[in-house]
């Protein structure tokens, strides 16, 4: 058999070079992993944490021999040292995942201070016998410059720019290359095909060469501008230490405080008291403060401020401007594109706003938070295999808690693959701990008094009432360190953002504040927390001063004061508050379908039908929403129930029902109701009953309007909706439904509305006079089973029909366990727990002394040892011929 060399040489080449051409090409997509902490800034976050528990000692104690700061006099060194650092009291360092070019010598945190001011602290370090040292500090509020070197006696210098410098491999492949396609031609006239391939392949080999070459020079780009070259002294700004104490840690504008002589403690100065002016919404002292720097700037705070005016007064386009101006001066990082895009996605540069959330993972940002939105972004998308990357990511850098990842429908397709489906185990009673497997491995000797805590990669340390927190850092980690599942470690944040709630109303108390990320974030976290634990007035408080025409005020903020107001009974502010979100320019201008369809269901709920229908009917046509024509149609038949059918009142319902039913009919359901009502209060105790409104509908309206379905046959969105409109009589299955939805309505009272939403419909399918009842311990096996504390999350955020049945049937299970265990008084106790404000896991535990996933595991033992029999319940209580009996009366009474 005879072997062609045509057929072998040309395939060989070319082999070799589309695999060369795949090396250079993919090398951008294996960098977007999580990048791992370089050994100068694992250098850099040690630095940090004896910074915050020392001072400005520490970081002279390793300032490079080199340094200028190193060669001042002792008093002058700490002041320049923490005039840039800021004073470490109550401070919050996070370290940013900075461009590869600059992870080998530089290290960034950003800096958050009581007040609610920010900073990002450039370290410069360098190698100094077997470890490094800090080489230069550098704030965002001093000048750059794209050309020439740093002077040496700078100290706010960034690392040194270095010389492109050909990779050694690419020159040889390049040659190698040409080599070969030269070849083609000396072959041609024994083999044209031989030869073709030849120049083919050659050709592949230095474009592969090119691609490398440029992937290296974009590298050396992307390293940081230096420092502009200053005089003797010029570079100092010790003498700012007062003003940096004042605005950082009281938030204080002192004018007696030394404001500087030099034009760099002028400038630095005047944009130090901007950030505040900007915190407290003096727009105008801000403008002019920026006025006295050109435009475009040298001064990556000059332009950060700009962007961040710019959103405030709704600029959209000069926002962008001054954003990709400051990304432009560097050094590029991944908490600076991600502030970006996210005031790109609420101006409605969706585009951009996802291109530098790309961006971030293409350098390996170790923010989870960049993962975690492109996760959802792409499923939105119904992109599953990138969200599923992105998802992947984003839980091993930092997990959250599993009920907050089922409550996003997009997510639901995304977290039943493969390797998350294991990870997030929505059966296991249990939350997931997810360890990191480098943790530990080069443990940080931190100082004494620091405590220390892991959730995937993430680490968190605790000195004093300063923290650092270290994206990446679980091998950093002390050995003593404590590894949280997401749940508890979520509790912890909640309890701080809590204890920040005071300092929050007194610094942040203005739309001014939420145009720096950092303060926002602590904003956001602050009124979940509160809203987590129902504290509906000092959410009240804490966002009064936020107006739904301002650009820079998350909707989610604006939803929560939303709740807030209609849980204080307050339903004309809530109605004040989502009409003006309606009319607002943000919400024109973005577009957003979600949002408007949320927008639009508040007001349904507060009663503005008409608006409601023009807010969802302008998002039906900013995008295909499913199910948004029918709920328009339902708005329409609320309307009509509320202002065109005719009314029944008795002494606890307001019965609404159609004209051509008759007032027979009303009277007949009213009877059943309070006879219903007398009986559940017994089990589900109010104090004060408001009088309930009842809306009864033919059940073809019913179907086509509410439901397209035959499967609900009521509900309860603060009214009872019942298709019993026709019906001849009162059986017992017709009078389950009825008293369904009446449990519904007196658990909502008894609570002010805040029982969870798997007590709810437990408490409301317990009661509903049945013969006979499921128990889910009797249909699922355990690992089939969803944990409790993930029933809410699936009744609420998925869109499978069989995962919300199997949930309603648990939550009715656990209702069973709590009677059978806890005695006929449990529920009520636990009623009392949740109008008092506790969460699930709080009123189980007060109930129980266990918690949730303790008391979850014994009520599955409970189901082994015999609690896994169908429930058989007493015998109803027969309200067949009600309406015959006032069918009879009326008659007698001439009626």
């Amino acid at each position: 058999m005879t072997v062609s060399t045509r057929s072998h040489l040309p395939s060989t080449g070319l082999a070799l070079a589309l695999f060369l051409l795949a090396l250079a090409m993919n090398v951008e997509s294996a960098e977007s992993k999580p990048r791992p902490i370089s050994s100068a800034e694992r250098a850099a976050v040690q630095f940090a944490a004896e910074y915050l528990a020392e001072g400005p000692e520490a970081f002279l104690r390793v300032m490079a021999a080199d340094s200028p700061i190193a060669r001042l006099p002792h008093a002058e060194a700490l002041a320049e040292i923490e005039v840039r650092a800021g004073p470490r009291e109550g401070a919050t360092w996070q370290l940013l995942t900075v461009v590869p070019a600059l992870a080998d010598s530089a290290a960034a945190f950003s800096i958050n201070f009581p007040s609610g001011i920010d900073e990002t602290l450039i370290i410069g370090l360098i190698r100094e016998g077997d470890g490094h040292r800090i080489g230069s500090l550098r704030i965002l509020a001093e000048a750059v410059e794209r050309k020439g070197t740093a002077s040496r006696d700078d100290p706010a210098k960034l690392p040194e720019r270095r010389e492109h410098r050909t990779p050694a491999t690419i020159l040889p492949l390049g040659m190698l290359g040409f080599a070969i396609a030269a070849a083609g031609p000396l072959l041609r006239r024994r083999s044209s095909g031989a030869a073709s391939s030849l120049m083919l392949s050659g050709g592949l080999i230095v474009f592969a060469a090119l691609a490398l070459e440029t992937r290296a020079v974009l590298a050396d780009r992307s390293a940081p501008p230096v420092a502009t070259k200053a005089g003797e002294n010029d570079w100092k700004i010790g003498r700012l230490l007062p003003l940096r104490h004042s605005l950082c840690v009281g938030g204080q504008r002192d004018e007696s405080k030394p404001q500087g002589s030099s034009p760099l403690e002028r400038n630095v100065a005047a944009l130090w008291t901007a950030q505040l002016d900007l915190q407290e919404m003096r727009v105008d002292a801000v403008e002019k403060a920026l006025r006295s720097f050109p435009s475009p700037s040298d001064v990556p705070l000059a332009e950060i401020l700009r962007a961040r005016l710019a959103f405030f007064r709704s600029r959209e386009v000069d926002t962008v401007i001054a954003y990709e101006r400051a990304i432009n001066l560097g050094p590029g990082r991944d908490a600076l594109w991600y502030e970006a895009a996210q005031a790109f996605s609420i101006l409605g540069f969706e585009n951009r706003s996802m291109g530098y959330l790309e961006r971030s993972a293409r350098i390996g940002s170790r923010e989870s938070d960049v993962h975690y939105t492109l996760a959802v972004l792409e499923a939105m998308k119904q992109r599953t295999d990138p969200a599923e990357l992105h998802l992947r990511k984003a839980w091993s850098l930092k997990p959250v808690e599993r009920a907050a990842l089922l409550r996003v429908p997009f997510l639901w397709d995304v977290l039943r693959k493969g390797y998350l489906a294991t990870a997030v185990r929505i059966s296991s009673a249990e939350e997931p701990v997810v360890r990191s497997s480098k943790l530990s491995s080069d443990p940080l000797l931190l100082p004494a008094q620091a405590e220390s805590r892991v959730a995937g990669e993430f680490l968190h340390v605790r000195i004093d009432e300063q923290e650092l927190l270290v994206p990446g850092g679980a091998p950093f980690a002390p050995r003593s360190t404590t590894v949280l599942d997401a749940v508890r470690w979520a509790r912890l944040e909640e309890e701080r953002a809590l204890s920040d709630v005071p300092q929050l109303l007194e610094s942040a108390g203005s739309s001014g504040g939420l145009t720096q990320p950092l303060l926002r974030r602590r904003i956001e976290r602050a009124a979940e927390a509160l809203a987590a634990r129902n504290r509906w007035n000092d959410l009240l408080s804490l966002t009064a001063s936020l107006s739904p025409l301002a650009e820079n005020v998350p909707s989610e903020l604006l939803f929560l004061r939303g709740t807030a107001l209609k849980r204080t009974k307050d339903v004309a502010g809530a109605r004040r508050l989502f009409t003006e979100m309606a009319s607002s320019p943000a919400v024109h201008r973005k577009s957003d379908a979600h949002e408007l369809w949320q927008i639009g269901e508040q007001l349904a709920a507060v009663g503005s039908y008409e608006q409601a229908i023009r807010v969802m009917e302008r998002a039906s046509t900013i995008r295909e929403i499913p199910f948004i024509d029918e709920r328009i149609r339902q708005i329409s038949m609320n309307q009509r129930l509320a202002h065109s059918y005719s009314a029944h009142p008795t002494e606890h319902f307001e019965i609404h029902y159609p004209t051509d039913v008759g007032r027979i009919f009303a009277v007949g359901i009213g009877r059943v109701l309070e006879a219903e009502l007398k009986r559940l209060r017994a089990h589900v105790p109010v104090a004060s009953l408001d009088r309930i409104i009842v809306n009864i509908v033919w059940w073809d309206e019913f179907r086509s309007t509410y439901t397209g379905s035959d499967f609900i046959l009521g509900f309860y969105d603060g009214k009872i909706t019942l298709p019993f409109a026709g019906v001849g009589g009162f059986p017992p299955p017709v009078v389950a439904i009825l008293s369904h939805e009446l449990t519904h309505a007196l658990i909502a009272q008894a609570t002010n509305d805040q029982a969870p939403r798997w007590f709810q419909e437990g408490v409301a399918q317990r009661h509903e006079m049945l013969e006979y009842s499921p128990n889910a311990l009797n249909m699922y096996d355990d690992d089939a089973l969803i944990s409790l504390s993930l029933l809410d999350a699936a009744i609420e955020g998925s869109a499978d029909p069989a995962i919300i049945q199997e949930a309603y049937i648990e939550a009715q299970t656990v209702v069973r366990y709590i009677e059978a265990e806890y005695g006929s008084s449990a529920i009520a106790k636990m009623l009392a727990s949740f109008r008092s404000g506790a969460r699930t896991d709080e009123a189980i535990s007060q109930l129980t002394g266990k918690n949730t996933a303790a008391f979850d595991l014994a009520m599955r033992e409970w189901g082994r040892r015999g609690g896994a029999k169908v429930f058989v319940n007493p015998p109803p209580i027969r309200y067949d011929a009600e309406l015959d009996r006032i069918l009879r009366f009326s008659a007698t009474e001439g009626e």
